[in-house]
C-alpha cells in the first residue's frame, strides 16, 4: 500500500493530533487519496471558540488590509496549483481571482465610521 497524506486539525494555531481518522476515498477508483481527522465534539467547540476570537481582531482590521491578505492567500493558492488540485484534473482549471475592488455603503456598521466596504471578487473556472 502506498503512503497516503495524513492530515491534522489546524486549531488556534497549531496542529492538534487527532486519534482518529477517516479515509478519504476517490469514488472513480476505490483509492485512498489521504487521511483526516475524525474530529470530536470537543474539536470542534475548541475550534469555534479559537475562531470567535480571531474573528474579533480581523473585524477591527481595515478592510484594505483583509484585502491584501486574501490576494495574498490567493496568489499561494496558484503558486501551488498542483499540490491542491484534484489529482488527474488540470491544475490550471482552479478558480482564479481576476480582480477584486471594494464596493462602499455608506453608513454601513461593518466600519467604525464612514460607512462599510464589502470586497467584490470576480473568479474564472477558466
Amino acid at each position: 500500500m502506498s503512503s497516503v497524506p495524513v492530515y491534522e486539525n489546524f486549531i488556534d494555531g497549531q496542529f492538534v493530533a487527532s486519534a482518529a481518522h477517516l479515509d478519504v476515498i476517490n469514488p472513480a477508483t476505490g483509492a485512498v487519496l489521504s487521511k483526516v481527522p475524525a474530529s470530536t465534539a470537543e474539536d470542534v467547540d475548541r475550534a469555534l471558540a479559537a475562531a470567535r476570537a480571531a474573528q474579533k481582531d480581523w473585524a477591527r482590521k481595515p478592510a484594505n488590509d483583509r484585502a491584501g491578505y486574501l490576494r495574498r492567500i490567493a496568489a499561494r493558492l496558484r503558486e501551488n496549483a498542483a499540490a491542491v488540485s484534484i489529482p488527474g484534473r488540470d491544475a490550471r482549471r482552479l478558480p482564479t481571482i481576476a480582480s477584486c475592488g471594494f464596493s462602499r455603503m455608506p453608513g454601513s456598521p461593518a466600519t467604525n465610521n464612514s460607512g462599510g466596504a464589502s470586497l467584490i471578487c470576480a473568479s474564472s473556472a477558466g
